[in-house]
Parts: structure tokens; C-alpha cells; sequence
């Protein structure tokens, strides 16, 4: 098959590159050729790449992520159908999303979205002003319905998402298909030394991923550990704020800061580490929480979240409060068991098996 795959944003560091990389991987594996169209910069536009097309955009300050295409429309169509292309799948709520179900329509060919955001729980970072957030809401909700009417098939990647696209918006995904790792790659390297109290969270740092709930419970952790060091990796537009925050907790030499850092890099960081701290409710599907678990750290997660998808109240925390309780009680547990069983679980999350899934998706609708 020859796929398009459709983005807001397409470049490393940003958090659907890594899902979106997998994706295709996977596929050109199984003999597919796939294509990537992508909002992006002026400079981007004119790179010559034989599968990836940018076109400019212009970039939201509050989420830089977010990228909207400038009348993308009538060169996608005419891109596609110099590739012959037998699909479109998109991953995005923007104008590429639209350019890319448009383009579908003409080709008269599949459509099929990912549902890659819960946008309508995140209006506050997309807004900055309170009052203008409100106005805006209602017709958030109604874009949002809009936009995912028009597609033939619809994928969220967790029952987490999908219980909340059907409850807020009456969206139902026609199936769940989780966004693939890379297990081999994050299970097969042994770790020569871990610290039992290394901690590490991190990802795309902005304030709706709560990470500052951990900081402030973080002097409560070293009441009873008080060796405990907490790594926090990614970049965000509140990442300034969360060393702040560590200043004036006082707590600037157990709380380390990585910035954006490469696979190989994120990999060792997980093997000197014991335990993934996670707080987010607004997440449709953590991938590093789950690189994380198949490299051997046991993780901690918030209530109400994806996480609750796959774990047991053993690795569950209700709110900041009680997380210090939760990381005493998982120290004190059998930490290799529970590696070992944690392992497991992701196994299935491996990118292979996940485009082999998509895979049969795709050849029903066509």
C-alpha cells in the first residue's frame, strides 16, 4: 500500500514524532510505502525529502507543538496523487488534518484519524487568556466533532482516551490501537548499576502534565529518603517555572534537569533509575512511561489516568499527599518481581505488532 500520514508536526523532540517515526517503521517493514505530510517551517518547506512534505505554518507560542498549515489544500492533493496513494491517515486536529481528509475525498480513498489529544481538556495552554479560553470553548467542542465526522474510521490509542472522546463529546473510536515503542531496543540492555532512589519523570513540560504536584511533594520524599534524586528530562513552556519552583523548595541538589535528550541517552537515564514518577490526566498515551517500564523502572501513577489502563492499584497514587507514602511502600516491595511482571505487560506496546494491527485496519477499509 502506499500511505499518507498526515501531521500537525513532524520533528524530533515534539511528541508525536517518536509515535508517528514507529508508525511508519513499522509499515516500510511490512512492505508498505509510506509518506509523511507535516506542517512546519519556511526552511522545512524546502528540504527535497522523497517521504516527508512540510508545509508552513504558523506555531502557537503558548504550545509550539501545535502548528497550523498555511492553505495546505491544493498541494497535498496534487503530492498524493503523484504517489498513488491508497490511504490517508492522520494523526492531528489542525489543517493538515483537514488537508488531509479533503485530499481523500478527491482521491475518493480511505480516511482514517488518530486521535492524538484530548484538545478540548488542554484549552488553557492553546488560550493564555481565562475569559477569551470560555468564549472559545463551545466552539472548540463543536470543531472538535466537526472534524472527527469526516473520517471513515477513528483510532484513539488507550480505553483511557476513548472513555473520555465518548463521555465530553459523544466521539466513539471504532477501535484502540495504542502508539508503539521500541521494547527491544529499551528491554534489552541490562542495567550494570541501578539506584534504588533515582526517580525520573519528564516529556514535554508544560503545566497541565502536573510535574510541579511532584516537586512540592518532593521535600516530603526526602523526609524518609533522604538521599532520593529526581531526574527530569524534555522542555516545555513551563519548564522555567519548574526550576523555580525547585529553587524555592530548596531542593537544587536533588532535582536535575536534562533538557531534550536522544534515545540512547533516555535509555541509560532509565537504567540508573528505580522509579517513573507520573502525573498526567491529560495524556492519550505516555510513550516514555512505557519505554520506562520495558527498561525495568517501575512506575507511579496518577489516578484518573492512562495509566490506570494498565496498572493495578499497587502503582497508583491519589494525589500529591499521598505519593511519598506510595514510593515508601513500591521501596519496600520485591522491585525485581515487579520489573520482571512490568515487562511484560508492555511487550505488546512493541511497534512491530502495533503497524501489523494498523495493517489490518487499513486493508479492511480498503
Amino acid at each position: 500500500m502506499n500511505i499518507g500520514l498526515f501531521t500537525d508536526s513532524f520533528e524530533k523532540n515534539d511528541k508525536m514524532y517518536n509515535a508517528i517515526s514507529y508508525l511508519k517503521k513499522g509499515l516500510v517493514e511490512l512492505g508498505h510505502n509510506v509518506y509523511i505530510f507535516s506542517a512546519g517551517t519556511k526552511e522545512q518547506e524546502k528540504t527535497k525529502l522523497k517521504d516527508v512534505f512540510y508545509f508552513t505554518s504558523a506555531q502557537f507560542k503558548q504550545y509550539p507543538d501545535f502548528k497550523i498549515a498555511v492553505f495546505p489544500f491544493f498541494s497535498t492533493t496534487d503530492i498524493a496523487k503523484k504517489l498513488k496513494l491508497d490511504l490517508i491517515h492522520v494523526v492531528g486536529l489542525g489543517t493538515m488534518g483537514i488537508a488531509g481528509f479533503k485530499t481523500a475525498e478527491k482521491l475518493k480513498i480511505p480516511k482514517i484519524a488518530t486521535i492524538s489529544v484530548l484538545m478540548h481538556k488542554m484549552l488553557s495552554i492553546v488560550f493564555a487568556n481565562e475569559t477569551f479560553e470560555r468564549v472559545m470553548n463551545d466552539l472548540v467542542y463543536k470543531y472538535i466533532k466537526w472534524y472527527y465526522s469526516n473520517f471513515d474510521h477513528i483510532v484513539t490509542p488507550s480505553a483511557f482516551a476513548d472513555k473520555i472522546m465518548t463521555n465530553d463529546l459523544n466521539i466513539q473510536a471504532n477501535s484502540i490501537i495504542p502508539y508503539g515503542i521500541d521494547y527491544k531496543f529499551f528491554s534489552n540492555e541490562m542495567a550494570k548499576r541501578r539506584f534504588k532512589h533515582n526517580f525520573v519523570t519528564g516529556g514535554n513540560l508544560i503545566k497541565e502534565k502536573n510535574i510541579q504536584h511532584i516537586i512540592n511533594s518532593f521535600n516530603s520524599i526526602l523526609n524518609k529518603h533522604n538521599n532520593a534524586k529526581l531526574h527530569i528530562f524534555g522542555s516545555g513552556n513551563y519548564e522555567s517555572e519548574l526550576k523555580t519552583l525547585v529553587k524555592t523548595n530548596k531542593i537544587e541538589n536533588n532535582v536535575l534537569f536534562y533538557g531534550n535528550i536522544d534515545k540512547e541517552k533516555l535509555r541509560a537515564l532509565f537504567l540508573k533509575t528505580s522509579l517513573y514518577l507520573y502525573s498526567s490526566n491529560i495524556d492519550v498515551q505516555p510513550m516514555s512511561l512505557l519505554e520506562s517500564m520495558a527498561a525495568g523502572v517501575i512506575p507511579i501513577a496518577i489516578k484518573n489516568s492512562f495509566a490506570e489502563d494498565i496498572l493495578d492499584e499497587r502503582f497508583i497514587y491519589k494525589d500529591e499527599f499521598d505519593l511519598p507514602k506510595k514510593i515508601s511502600d513500591l521501596l519496600e516491595s520485591n522491585l525485581e518481581e515487579l520489573r520482571y511482571e512490568l515487562k511484560e505487560i508492555v511487550k505488546d506496546y512493541d511497534y512491530q505488532l502495533i503497524a501489523r494491527r494498523y495493517e489490518r485496519v487499513y486493508e479492511k477499509l480498503i
